[in-house]
């Protein structure tokens, strides 16, 4: 068994790099490596997690829609199974990053209002503060909605900098909120 969490946590860590420098063709063959392994150990938390990290990759590399939904479906049916807070909150957002991807802003703040849930009831404040943010982004591209995402950028900057997160993050947040007032009018 520690044999198996050695090579799943290489082929996460080897994903997670190739990821990060944009190789998501490599990132794939790492988080499928990761998922056979954890499958094979009887992993179920390790290969819920290979699974959001697969439709990740794959939303990266344009697959067909139903590959990446599939592969979201599987990690958020293994997160249920397994209790995986953690994991379903990552799968929710993946699903709501994906959704704003093609454009279904409606179904984006639906999966970010779960999430958002999710992180109030069982999770720290740093997914809280990821929630708003999403949420602030996703209502920010409706010009109709557009005035909701204000309030949502505020609690997840207040939330990130009660929780001491870096200054990239924060000073992220500050130019979305920003560019969400001046398309609104309201610089």
């Amino acid at each position: 068994l520690r044999a198996a969490h050695r090579a799943i946590a290489k082929d996460q860590a080897d994903g997670v790099t190739a990821f990060h420098a944009c190789r998501f063709r490599e990132a794939l063959g790492a988080f499928e490596r990761m998922r056979d392994a954890a499958r094979g150990a009887g992993l179920g938390r390790e290969e819920g997690q290979a699974y959001r990290l697969i439709a990740n990759a794959l939303d990266k590399l344009d697959a067909p829609e139903g590959d990446i939904e599939d592969a979201y479906k599987r990690a958020l049916a293994i997160a249920h199974k397994q209790d995986d807070m953690e994991l379903s909150f990552n799968t929710l957002t993946g699903m709501g990053s994906h959704a704003a991807k093609t454009g279904d802003l409606e179904l984006a703040e639906h999966f970010y209002l779960q999430s958002l849930t999710l992180a109030r009831r069982v999770l720290t404040q740093q997914e809280e503060a990821v929630a708003e943010g999403n949420l602030g982004m996703c209502l920010g591209q409706s010009e109709a909605r557009r005035s909701e995402c204000f309030e949502h950028f505020r609690k997840a900057i207040m939330l990130q900098t009660g929780y001491g997160a870096n200054l990239h993050t924060v000073a992220t947040l500050h130019a979305n909120l920003a560019s969400a007032l001046g398309a609104d009018g309201k610089h």
